[in-house]
């Protein structure tokens, strides 16, 4: 059997992305994922015994980003988190090379990180997997990797050479993403594979969307923007919600969650501005991509691919981007998509409003989109690709 081994916290396009490769892979097929993942009962729930849920040591179970008395002092924080990420690895390792000991049913591994390195838990499984199995795993990571940290540099370029013995094959979501590695001296000259994410296209509920977006707009509906992704400053809120306020004659969709603080921000942001309506996390968001007339994704830094645009692709609904990552590489500009450059709010305006406004040229952009999407970026070409690596 194959399995899937992912360490995750937050809901967002980590969870598209392990749903649809499991719903290509279902039949033989395990996902191993950490129970304190916000996402984890919602796996549960859909793919049954196909998902296991663990309990592994983990330093975020004691310090939980952007709450806490330690939030007020990042130095203090800082220094807990070192210490804790010390502690972290020779528990962490002893209780996975115990866990794949007694699953020695698994035949294959693929390691899904969010960024790296990530999640300590799938760095450590890599390795463990060697160990027991003396059998090398794809290591998949989603986001770009970051650099050594201040005073445990050497400890973390020490665990990479380690790493790169047990690997088979470092694969991620787009060439601006593989090129990150480069940041790490332990990882320089590695080869990195590409495979563009891929989904299934979405089944929607139209009628209850409808309904909803129907109450925001009121009776004369406005058309209607959309913007999906947690409330981290790199998604950059701001940069939407200042176009915004110079259209006040189209309305801001807004779903996303984050932490106390970080969802503090985002009211304060849209305090005042009576075309945005914040929803909150959704669970039918496509749906309610679908019945919009345009998603925006107003990202600042570090995204490394947005799979919400490729939801839009599926869905018939145009997409403007920033240039930021390897959103560059999924949407080719004025074809199927449109690239702005983030803070350019004047830009992002005109196209706004050109898009919303000729009928024909949004549909010229929906069309290309939909092919594309056919092309690349559908679930069973990304399963096939990865098929490949094994």
């Amino acid at each position: 059997m194959r399995v899937i081994f992912c360490e995750n916290y937050r809901k967002g396009g980590l969870d598209t992305f392990l749903n649809n490769l499991l719903n290509e892979w279902r039949d033989d097929c395990c996902l191993v994922i950490n129970e304190s993942h916000e996402g984890a009962e919602d796996l549960k729930n859909q793919f049954g015994n196909s998902v296991k849920l663990v309990n592994f040591f983990s330093r975020h179970n004691f310090i939980k980003p952007g709450s806490g008395i330690l939030s007020r002092f990042s130095w203090l924080e800082n220094i807990i988190k070192g210490i804790l990420l010390l502690v972290s690895y020779p528990i962490l390792l002893v209780q996975l090379l115990d866990f794949f000991k007694k699953n020695m049913h698994f035949s294959e591994l693929m390691i899904v990180n969010g960024g790296f390195p990530g999640g300590e838990s799938c760095n450590l499984a890599a390795i463990a997997w060697f160990l027991i199995n003396r059998k090398r795993c794809i290591y998949n990571f989603h986001n770009n990797a970051r650099p050594y940290r201040k005073f445990i540099g050497f400890f973390q370029y020490s665990c990479d050479r380690l790493l790169c013995r047990s690997i088979k094959s470092f694969v991620t979501v787009s060439r601006s993403c593989a090129q990150s590695v480069q940041v790490r001296s332990g990882l320089k000259n590695i080869p990195v594979e590409v495979v563009y994410n891929g989904i299934s296209k979405p089944i929607i509920d139209a009628h209850n969307v409808f309904n909803l977006v129907d109450n925001i707009t009121e009776t004369a509906r406005k058309k209607t923007i959309v913007m999906l992704g947690t409330f981290e400053e790199r998604k950059g809120h701001e940069f939407l919600f200042s176009a915004m306020k110079k259209l006040p004659q189209y309305q801001l969709i807004v779903c996303g969650t984050g932490t106390q603080h970080e969802k503090k921000r985002i009211v304060e942001l849209a305090s005042g501005v009576e075309n945005i309506t914040l929803l909150g996390f959704r669970k039918d968001a496509q749906s309610i991509i679908a019945t919009s007339d345009l998603l925006v994704v107003p990202s600042k830094e570090n995204e490394s691919f947005g799979l919400t645009i490729i939801e839009a692709m599926s869905l018939g609904t145009a997409v403007i981007a920033t240039r930021v990552g390897g959103m560059v590489e999924v949407i080719e500009h004025e074809i199927d998509g449109i690239l702005v450059n983030y803070g350019d709010v004047n830009s992002l305006c005109t196209y706004i409003t050109n898009i919303l406004e000729d009928k024909s040229y949004n549909q010229l952009l929906i069309d290309a989109a939909r092919d594309s999407f056919k092309k690349k970026y559908s679930s069973t070409i990304m399963a096939q690709n990865y098929d490949k690596l094994f």
